[in-house]
């Protein structure tokens, strides 16, 4: 299985810098609706090579694209000098079993009314984003999904991310999937034989090969 985040999970960056002047600099995490959950000031020292930032949220964390934003100011001004984006699976299974309506709603919604940080009382939106009301409105519906519309939710956002680049199957052929290829043909596929693992008896010479 891949390893996905999902709405209960625990974020963390990771950040690599080459040796240099000491500055500041502002993180800012950003949600699929463009709520702002978090902004936080970071020093960057001159011999840092590798740290980590772990933000604490409130449970769940909405599902889709989140972002984040390295703020640099200057003069005043403040300067996106870094910004990469992740991705929250919506909750679909839990325990091995597909979750039922009432659950997905819970876990899918993002944390009670909309506040991430246990310090605000006020939602705060992304200045820089215009898209924010068609967002909200498509991840109010999305939440209430449950059954074949969470899975295909599911499938949706993760293609948003990632594209199959093969595909192969396991027992036999799959309706409507003939040109799929077994496993065990690939060479790719954990699947696919592996000479080199493979025991025989043990020949007259004390050999297994």
């Amino acid at each position: 299985m891949a390893h996905l985040m999902g709405p209960m999970d625990d974020p963390v960056l990771v950040h690599r810098w080459v040796h240099g002047k000491p500055f500041d600099v502002k993180l800012m995490w950003v949600d699929p609706i463009n709520v702002v959950t978090g902004i936080y000031e970071m020093h960057v020292v001159e011999n840092w090579v590798v740290s980590f930032h772990k933000p604490t949220f409130k449970k769940p964390m909405r599902p889709g694209k989140w972002t984040i934003k390295m703020i640099f100011s200057h003069k005043g001004e403040d300067m996106v000098i870094g910004q990469t984006n992740f991705l929250v699976i919506p909750l679909a299974f839990s325990k091995g079993q597909p979750i039922s309506a009432q659950d997905a709603v819970a876990a899918n919604s993002g944390p009670p009314g909309g506040i991430y940080n246990t310090n605000d009382f006020l939602i705060e939106f992304d200045r820089e984003a215009n898209n924010t009301e068609a967002l909200a409105k498509q991840a109010a519906e999305n939440s209430r999904k449950a059954g074949s519309e969470l899975d295909a939710w599911v499938d949706g956002v993760a293609e948003y991310f990632w594209t199959v680049e093969a595909s192969c199957t396991i027992r036999g052929k799959i309706p409507g999937c003939e040109d799929i290829s077994p496993c065990e043909s690939t060479l790719w596929s954990s699947r696919s034989p592996d000479p080199k693992s493979e025991l025989g008896k043990v020949k007259p010479d004390g050999r297994l090969r």
